[in-house]
């Protein structure tokens, strides 16, 4: 059965294209030319069905390409978020990071990081609270120690300057003994009170070397006869040796070095009964020509220490055996301060010891030897001379009437004139109306101490020196002194001969 097509049933587009091409009937020509745009519709069909296939399939590839990159950008993340777990369970063993889902896993992690950042930001704010309160708490126990060795300096340098001006006076040998052992046993006080007060500053790296000229024989035969007499007491027979080819003089850190010396040669003595204490400096080899290596030793015949417990009596507050602290006394503090001032020298100590066979502690030292032509130009070593300040007018500024009483003493010994003022207000008045050849000004004292005084006197004068006399060797102390318009400083208690080479140096007496 044959159907019969109306051209209603053709689509719309065909239908025009029927009405253009046989408005007129059907003949060969406009068939041809139908048939021709029907061909060309049919190619450009194909075409764009070939060109939708190939969008297709590369549309396709770029899909599964992109599907694997992001499976193993996944993988990787996985990894990731596992290794970070991992590392957060080993810091954090309570973490609780056990979730199966990826994005969640990731999220759980962002947030125990961000939680984790907070605890360190509170931690931060913890640790700077902590650090201005050890800081606080640092410079309260500075300004407590600074104050107690004031205190504490201040009698001692009384006991110690009127002990030197008594050595000056004629007296009976018993009486010249007695004195020479209150001397002794003050400077041994001032040693352990230096040790006390040093600890603090060698923990804290405040300590400084001050290395001068001196001969280094004074300071070991001073050494033997500030122990000679406890010596006697116990029956105990102090040797010194000193190498022939030691050095004239040399320079070091005196103070620091008979700090250690002290200490080593109070405990050979202390706990040496009936017995030997040996003390010697030799010269050994040195690469350094312009150096001398020296070796220190001092050894005892005492208790001895046994093997395993000497590395304990290098601490501080510790000694081998706690009968020892009970029978022999002690702080516990030298030998751990011996080791620190050592180390400052870059040297160490070294100990040969075992019980009931003594001890001996041993160091060495590579110092500056100096030449004749150095000496000669050099700062001058200490030695016992005797000085003339005739002419010479000295203001001694101080509140407490045993270091005046002392200074005013050693100066008029050498025919110095003298005057006093007991506080900084006073001592600017003084200065403003009096010519000195030098102010030897107390840093504490009550009214106004003595680096606002120095300040207000150099306001109208600039030439006159000033030496600070202070019981501090913290170095913003001097420092501070410095600043403001002091020349110099001397410890307290001084030595004499330091007292009387600063007055010498700084009023311009030439010794004749």
């Amino acid at each position: 059965m044959t159907t019969k097509l109306q051209q209603s049933d053709f689509a719309p587009t065909l239908n025009k294209q029927i009405d253009r091409y046989f408005s007129t009937g059907v003949n060969e020509e406009n068939l041809s030319a139908f048939l021709k745009v029907v061909n060309e519709t049919y190619q450009w069909f194909e075409r764009d069905k070939l060109l939708s296939e190939h969008a297709y399939a590369v549309s396709e590839k770029e899909y599964q390409d992109a599907v694997s990159h992001l499976e193993s950008q996944h993988d990787i993340i996985r990894q990731s978020v596992g290794l970070l777990k991992d590392a957060i369970q080993r810091i954090d063993k309570n973490a609780n990071l056990n979730i199966d889902d990826a994005e969640a896993e990731i999220i759980n992690v962002v947030r125990y990081l961000n939680k984790q950042l907070e605890v360190q930001r509170n931690l931060e704010e913890q640790l700077i609270v902590s650090k201005e309160f050890a800081e606080k708490a640092a410079q309260v126990k500075s300004d407590f120690l600074s104050v107690m060795s004031h205190e504490i300096k201040t009698p001692l340098n009384a006991i110690i300057g009127l002990s030197h001006l008594l050595q000056q006076q004629q007296f009976t040998h018993e009486q010249a003994r007695n004195i020479n052992a209150l001397h002794a046993a003050a400077e041994n006080l001032l040693s352990l009170v230096n040790d006390i007060l040093d600890f603090n500053k060698i923990e804290e790296g405040k300590i400084q070397l001050a290395p001068r000229m001196v001969d280094l024989r004074v300071i070991l035969n001073n050494l033997k006869y500030a122990y000679a007499l406890k010596a006697n007491e116990k029956q105990t027979i102090i040797k010194l040796t000193i190498d022939e080819n030691l050095p004239a003089h040399i320079l070091v850190d005196d103070v620091r070095l008979n700090q250690v010396l002290h200490n080593l040669m109070s405990n050979a003595v202390k706990f040496t009964n009936k017995g030997q204490v040996w003390l010697s400096v030799m010269v050994e080899p040195s690469s350094n020509e312009e150096h001398v290596q020296l070796r220190f030793c001092i050894k005892d015949s005492g208790i001895g220490i046994a093997k395993e417990k000497q590395h304990l009596i290098f601490d501080h507050f510790t000694q081998a055996d706690s009968n020892i602290t009970r029978q022999y006394g002690g702080s516990g503090l030298g030998l751990s301060i011996v080791k620190r001032i050592l180390q400052l020298m870059n040297s160490h100590i070294d100990l040969q010891s075992a019980p009931g066979k003594g001890a001996a502690f041993s160091f060495v030292l590579s110092l500056p030897a100096l030449v004749a032509g150095e000496l000669q130009n050099g700062p001058k070593p200490d030695k016992k001379l005797q000085h003339d300040f005739s002419g010479i007018n000295v203001l001694v500024v101080d509140d407490i009437e045993f270091n005046v009483m002392v200074a005013e003493q050693m100066l008029t010994n050498c025919n110095a004139s003298c005057s006093h003022a007991n506080d900084g207000i006073e001592a600017v008045k003084m200065a403003r109306a009096n010519h000195f050849d030098l102010i030897l000004m107390d840093l504490q004292m009550p009214q106004m101490d003595g680096f606002e005084a120095t300040r207000r006197i150099r306001e109208f004068n600039t030439t006159t020196p000033v030496v600070a006399l202070t019981a501090s060797s913290e170095p913003e102390v001097i420092i501070k002194a410095k600043v403001l318009g002091m020349d110099d400083y001397l410890m307290k208690p001084f030595n004499p001969n330091d007292f009387y080479n600063m007055v010498a140096h700084y009023s311009g007496y030439v010794r004749g």
